[in-house]
C-alpha cells in the first residue's frame, strides 16, 4: 500500500519529463526518498529494541507504520530512478539495461534471504517467540545491513544523478546490425500493442515470482519440514544459481535485436516448461529446479520485453517512456500485493497441485504476451520488406 501511494503521488509532485527542471527535481527526489528510506528501516529496527517491546500491540502497528512509510520511498525512488537510467542509457544498450535490471532484482532476492538466514544462526531459534512478537530481534538484524546499504545509495544518487539534462550528442548512433530501426519504423498501434503487452507480461512475472517465493516458503515448511534457517540457505542457493545462470546466458547473447527477439520466445516457452515440475509427484528438489529455471529463463524475456517496450515508447505521442514506466510499475506493485497472500492461501485451501496448475494458467498467460509482441515486430518487418523497392 506504502508503494502504492508513492508511486502515484511523485509523478503529479515532479515536472514533465521535457521540463528545464526535471532533472534537479529528480535529483531532489531520489535523495530525499532514499534517505528516508534508509532512515526508516533503521527506526524500524531500533523500534524492537526501545521500550515498545513490553507493549506488543504498539510495537507491531508501529512496525507497519514505518514498513508503510518505506514503502512510499520505494514507489517514490522506484520511478525516477527507472525514468533517469532510461534517459542516460544509448538506445543500442536499453535491452541490456533492463536485462541487467532484472539479474539485479534476482541478486537482492539472494541477498534478502541470506541475510535473514544468518540472523537465524547467529541469534538462534529462542527469540522467535519472546514478547509475543514473531521473529523480535530476528526481524531487525538483517533490516540494520539493509538501511546501511540504502544510506549509501542515497549518498551515490546525490553525487551521480545530474541536475540537468546530459548532452547526449558526443555518442555514436546505433549501428545497422543492431537492429534497433525496427522500432523506428513502428506504426502508433504497434507501439501500443508492444506496450500494453509488455506491461501485462511485466505484471504477470511479478505476480508469478512473488508467488513462487512465498507458496515456496509455505510448502517447503509444512511438506517436508525444513527449517527456516535451512530453507534460507536453500532458496539463497537457487536464486544464486537463476543470477549465474542468467548472466551467462545474456553474456553469450549478442546484444542486436534479431537475436533478442529470438531468445525471448525460447526463454518464456522454458519458463512454462518449468512450471510443469512444481507438482507434487516429483521428488522434493525439483521444485527449486523449477523455481530456478522460472527464476533465469522467465527473468531473462522479462528483460528483454521490458527494452523493446522502452525502445517502442515515442516522445512524440500518448506513450511515453516515462507513462509506460508509471503503468507498468503501478502494475507490479499492485501484483506483489495481492500475490503474496493469495499465493498461501491458494495454497491452503486447494492443495500444491493446483497451485502448480494455476503457476502454469499464469505463466502462459504471458508467453501468450510475448508471442503478441513478437508477432507486432515480424508484421512491422514484413509490411517494411513488402514497401521497400526490389533490387
Amino acid at each position: 500500500i506504502g508503494g502504492l501511494l508513492g508511486q502515484v503521488m511523485i509523478p503529479r509532485l515532479l515536472p514533465d519529463s521535457s521540463d528545464a527542471g526535471y532533472y534537479a527535481a529528480n535529483r531532489v527526489c531520489n535523495s530525499i526518498s532514499f534517505f528516508l528510506q534508509g532512515l526508516t528501516q533503521g527506526l524500524f529496527a531500533l523500534a524492537v529494541f526501545s521500550p515498545l517491546r513490553n507493549h506488543p500491540s504498539t510495537l507491531w502497528y508501529t512496525l507497519l507504520a514505518l514498513r508503510t512509510l518505506s514503502g512510499m520511498c520505494v514507489g517514490a525512488h522506484n520511478m525516477t530512478t527507472s525514468t533517469v537510467a532510461l534517459a542516460l542509457t544509448p538506445q543500442d544498450e536499453v535491452m541490456n539495461l533492463q536485462s541487467v535490471v532484472q539479474a539485479c532484482r534476482n541478486f537482492g532476492l539472494f541477498l534478502g534471504v541470506i541475510l535473514a538466514s544468518l540472523a537465524l544462526a547467529i541469534l538462534g531459534h529462542k527469540e522467535s517467540t519472546s514478547h509475543g512478537i514473531p521473529g523480535d530481534r530476528l526481524i531487525a538484524e538483517p533490516v540494520m545491513m539493509f538501511a546501511a546499504m540504502i544510506m549509501v545509495t542515497a549518498f551515490v544518487c546525490a553525487l551521480m544523478v545530474p541536475k540537468e539534462a546530459p548532452k547526449m550528442g558526443s555518442l555514436p548512433p546505433a549501428s545497422p546490425q543492431q537492429g534497433l530501426d525496427r522500432f523506428d519504423r513502428l506504426e502508433l498501434e504497434q507501439r501500443r500493442a508492444i506496450i500494453i503487452n509488455a506491461t501485462i507480461y511485466n505484471i504477470e512475472r511479478v505476480f508469478s515470482v512473488t508467488s513462487i517465493e512465498v507458496a515456496t516458503s509455505m510448502i517447503t515448511e509444512l511438506e517436508y519440514g525444513i527449517s527456516a534457517v535451512n530453507l534460507g540457505w536453500i532458496f539463497g542457493g537457487v536464486v544464486l544459481i537463476a543470477v549465474l545462470l542468467n548472466a551467462s546466458i545474456l553474456a553469450v547473447i549478442p546484444s542486436e535485436a534479431h537475436s533478442r527477439i529470438r531468445i525471448l520466445s525460447f526463454t518464456a516457452v522454458v519458463g512454462v516448461a518449468a512450471c510443469a515440475l512444481m507438482f507434487s509427484f516429483w521428488a522434493w528438489w525439483v521444485l527449486y529446479v523449477a523455481d530456478t529455471l522460472i527464476f533465469s529463463f522467465a527473468n531473462i524475456s522479462n528483460g528483454v520485453v521490458d527494452g523493446m517496450a522502452t525502445l517502442a515508447c515515442d516522445p512524440k505521442s500518448e506513450y511515453t517512456t516515462q507513462k509506460y514506466m508509471k503503468y507498468k510499475l503501478l502494475g507490479m506493485t499492485i501484483a506483489r500485493t495481492v500475490a503474496a497472500s493469495g499465493a498461501r492461501a491458494f495454497v491452503q485451501c486447494f492443495g500444491r497441485d493446483c497451485y502448480a496448475l494455476a503457476q502454469l494458467l499464469l505463466n502462459c498467460s504471458g508467453l501468450y504476451a510475448v508471442y503478441k509482441i513478437v508477432r507486432t515486430l515480424q508484421h512491422g518487418d514484413s509490411e517494411t520488406s513488402l514497401m521497400s523497392p526490389r533490387k
